[in-house]
Protein backbone atom coordinates (compact mmCIF):
# COMPACT_ATOMS: atom_id res chain seq x y z
CA UNK A 1 0.00 0.00 0.00
CA UNK A 2 1.30 3.42 -0.85
CA UNK A 3 1.84 6.15 1.68
CA UNK A 4 -0.63 8.42 -0.11
CA UNK A 5 -3.52 5.93 0.10
CA UNK A 6 -2.78 5.35 3.81
CA UNK A 7 -2.94 9.09 4.38
CA UNK A 8 -6.23 9.28 2.46
CA UNK A 9 -7.75 6.54 4.59
CA UNK A 10 -6.49 8.23 7.76
CA UNK A 11 -7.97 11.58 6.69
CA UNK A 12 -11.30 9.98 5.80
CA UNK A 13 -11.42 8.23 9.17
CA UNK A 14 -10.76 11.53 10.95
CA UNK A 15 -13.48 13.28 8.97
CA UNK A 16 -15.92 10.48 9.79
CA UNK A 17 -15.03 10.57 13.49
CA UNK A 18 -15.45 14.35 13.62
CA UNK A 19 -18.82 14.07 11.89
CA UNK A 20 -19.85 11.36 14.34
CA UNK A 21 -18.80 13.47 17.33
CA UNK A 22 -21.16 16.21 16.17
CA UNK A 23 -24.05 13.86 15.38
CA UNK A 24 -25.78 15.09 18.55
CA UNK A 25 -25.69 18.84 19.04
CA UNK A 26 -24.30 19.91 22.43
CA UNK A 27 -27.64 21.56 23.31
CA UNK A 28 -29.48 18.29 22.61
CA UNK A 29 -27.07 16.34 24.80
CA UNK A 30 -28.75 17.99 27.80
CA UNK A 31 -32.12 16.52 26.79
CA UNK A 32 -32.45 14.43 29.95
CA UNK A 33 -31.93 17.52 32.12
CA UNK A 34 -33.71 20.30 30.21
CA UNK A 35 -35.81 18.54 27.57
CA UNK A 36 -39.56 19.06 27.88
CA UNK A 37 -40.31 15.38 28.41
CA UNK A 38 -37.79 14.96 31.24
CA UNK A 39 -38.20 18.43 32.71
CA UNK A 40 -41.87 19.43 32.35
CA UNK A 41 -43.89 16.36 31.44
CA UNK A 42 -42.81 14.47 34.58
CA UNK A 43 -44.35 17.25 36.71
CA UNK A 44 -47.46 17.54 34.53
CA UNK A 45 -48.27 13.84 35.04
CA UNK A 46 -49.28 14.55 38.64
CA UNK A 47 -51.89 17.19 37.71
CA UNK A 48 -54.86 15.93 35.65
CA UNK A 49 -55.97 19.40 34.52
CA UNK A 50 -52.51 20.40 33.32
CA UNK A 51 -52.06 16.99 31.74
CA UNK A 52 -55.28 17.49 29.79
CA UNK A 53 -54.25 20.99 28.65
CA UNK A 54 -50.84 19.69 27.61
CA UNK A 55 -51.95 16.56 25.72
CA UNK A 56 -55.64 17.36 25.00
CA UNK A 57 -56.56 14.01 26.59
CA UNK A 58 -56.93 12.47 30.02
CA UNK A 59 -54.04 10.54 31.57
CA UNK A 60 -56.16 7.38 31.30
CA UNK A 61 -56.56 7.86 27.54
CA UNK A 62 -52.86 8.63 27.11
CA UNK A 63 -51.77 5.51 28.97
CA UNK A 64 -54.37 3.40 27.18
CA UNK A 65 -52.83 4.52 23.87
CA UNK A 66 -49.30 3.98 25.19
CA UNK A 67 -50.22 0.46 26.30
CA UNK A 68 -51.50 -0.32 22.79
CA UNK A 69 -48.45 1.02 20.90
CA UNK A 70 -45.52 0.70 23.31
CA UNK A 71 -44.36 -2.69 22.03
CA UNK A 72 -43.88 -1.20 18.54
CA UNK A 73 -42.09 1.95 19.73
CA UNK A 74 -39.37 0.24 21.78
CA UNK A 75 -35.92 0.64 20.25
CA UNK A 76 -32.95 -1.60 20.94
CA UNK A 77 -30.00 -0.02 22.65
CA UNK A 78 -27.35 -0.45 19.99
CA UNK A 79 -25.17 2.59 20.68
CA UNK A 80 -22.97 2.48 23.75
CA UNK A 81 -23.02 6.25 24.13
CA UNK A 82 -26.68 7.06 23.85
CA UNK A 83 -29.82 5.48 25.29
CA UNK A 84 -32.73 5.18 22.82
CA UNK A 85 -35.72 7.50 23.14
CA UNK A 86 -38.38 5.82 25.27
CA UNK A 87 -41.80 4.90 23.83
CA UNK A 88 -43.56 7.27 26.25
CA UNK A 89 -41.36 10.18 25.11
CA UNK A 90 -42.00 9.29 21.46
CA UNK A 91 -45.74 9.32 22.11
CA UNK A 92 -45.55 12.65 23.99
CA UNK A 93 -43.69 14.27 21.07
CA UNK A 94 -46.31 12.98 18.62
CA UNK A 95 -49.28 13.94 20.78
CA UNK A 96 -47.87 17.47 21.21
CA UNK A 97 -47.52 17.72 17.44
CA UNK A 98 -51.06 16.50 16.83
CA UNK A 99 -52.60 18.51 19.69
CA UNK A 100 -50.90 21.85 19.04
CA UNK A 101 -49.89 21.81 15.39
CA UNK A 102 -46.42 22.97 16.45
CA UNK A 103 -43.71 22.92 13.81
CA UNK A 104 -41.01 20.28 13.84
CA UNK A 105 -38.46 23.03 14.56
CA UNK A 106 -40.44 24.17 17.61
CA UNK A 107 -40.76 20.61 18.92
CA UNK A 108 -37.06 19.99 18.31
CA UNK A 109 -36.25 22.99 20.52
CA UNK A 110 -38.74 22.02 23.24
CA UNK A 111 -37.70 18.39 23.46
CA UNK A 112 -34.01 19.01 22.65
CA UNK A 113 -33.87 16.62 19.74
CA UNK A 114 -32.63 16.97 16.21
CA UNK A 115 -35.05 18.08 13.53
CA UNK A 116 -34.69 14.80 11.64
CA UNK A 117 -35.21 12.86 14.88
CA UNK A 118 -38.49 14.71 15.52
CA UNK A 119 -39.60 14.07 11.93
CA UNK A 120 -38.77 10.36 12.17
CA UNK A 121 -40.45 9.96 15.57
CA UNK A 122 -43.68 11.63 14.45
CA UNK A 123 -43.80 9.76 11.15
CA UNK A 124 -43.16 6.39 12.77
CA UNK A 125 -45.46 6.96 15.75
CA UNK A 126 -48.41 8.18 13.68
CA UNK A 127 -48.08 5.10 11.47
CA UNK A 128 -47.99 2.86 14.55
CA UNK A 129 -51.00 4.69 16.06
CA UNK A 130 -52.98 4.10 12.89
CA UNK A 131 -51.94 0.45 12.55
CA UNK A 132 -52.70 -0.41 16.18
CA UNK A 133 -55.79 1.70 16.87
CA UNK A 134 -57.81 1.86 13.66
CA UNK A 135 -58.98 -1.78 13.68
CA UNK A 136 -60.58 -1.23 17.10
CA UNK A 137 -61.56 2.44 17.10
CA UNK A 138 -62.10 3.18 13.41
CA UNK A 139 -62.84 -0.08 11.63
CA UNK A 140 -63.69 -0.10 7.95
CA UNK A 141 -67.50 0.07 7.87
CA UNK A 142 -69.40 -2.92 6.53
CA UNK A 143 -72.53 -2.73 4.38
CA UNK A 144 -74.60 -3.33 7.50
CA UNK A 145 -72.90 -0.43 9.31
CA UNK A 146 -73.56 1.89 6.35
CA UNK A 147 -77.22 0.82 6.34
CA UNK A 148 -77.51 1.45 10.09
CA UNK A 149 -76.00 4.94 9.70
CA UNK A 150 -78.35 5.75 6.81
CA UNK A 151 -81.33 4.50 8.83
CA UNK A 152 -80.31 6.69 11.78
CA UNK A 153 -80.07 9.78 9.55
CA UNK A 154 -83.47 8.97 8.09
CA UNK A 155 -85.11 8.29 11.47
CA UNK A 156 -83.60 11.22 13.36
CA UNK A 157 -83.27 13.94 10.69
CA UNK A 158 -85.59 12.69 7.95
CA UNK A 159 -82.75 12.56 5.40
CA UNK A 160 -82.82 9.24 3.52
CA UNK A 161 -79.66 7.68 2.04
CA UNK A 162 -77.26 9.94 3.98
CA UNK A 163 -74.08 8.56 5.58
CA UNK A 164 -72.67 11.73 7.14
CA UNK A 165 -72.64 15.50 7.29
CA UNK A 166 -69.85 18.01 6.88
CA UNK A 167 -70.03 21.53 8.21
CA UNK A 168 -68.54 24.63 6.61
CA UNK A 169 -65.88 26.82 8.17
CA UNK A 170 -65.87 30.60 7.90
CA UNK A 171 -62.44 32.17 7.82
CA UNK A 172 -62.01 35.89 8.38
CA UNK A 173 -59.63 37.45 5.88
CA UNK A 174 -58.37 41.02 6.08
CA UNK A 175 -58.49 43.08 2.91
CA UNK A 176 -55.02 43.98 1.59
CA UNK A 177 -54.40 47.69 1.09
CA UNK A 178 -55.43 48.96 -2.34
CA UNK A 179 -57.26 45.80 -3.42
CA UNK A 180 -60.68 47.47 -3.85
CA UNK A 181 -63.66 45.40 -5.01
CA UNK A 182 -61.46 42.61 -6.38
CA UNK A 183 -60.90 41.41 -2.82
CA UNK A 184 -64.64 41.16 -2.12
CA UNK A 185 -65.12 38.65 -4.96
CA UNK A 186 -62.19 36.60 -3.68
CA UNK A 187 -63.66 36.60 -0.17
CA UNK A 188 -66.99 35.22 -1.40
CA UNK A 189 -65.15 32.45 -3.27
CA UNK A 190 -63.18 31.51 -0.13
CA UNK A 191 -66.41 31.12 1.87
CA UNK A 192 -67.99 29.06 -0.90
CA UNK A 193 -64.98 26.74 -1.22
CA UNK A 194 -64.78 26.15 2.52
CA UNK A 195 -68.47 25.32 2.72
CA UNK A 196 -68.13 22.78 -0.10
CA UNK A 197 -65.77 20.68 2.00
Amino acid sequence: MSSSSDEDIFLLENVFLKMRKQSVHPINRKRKIYGEYHHLFQDIKADKQRFYRYTRMTPETFYYILDKVEHRLIKNWCNWHQQPILPEERLVVTIRYLATGATFAHLASEFRMGLSTIKDIIEETTNVLWDELHPVHMPIPTKEAFRAIANDFNNIWNFPNVLGAIDGKHVRILCPDGSGSMFYATLINVYQELEKL
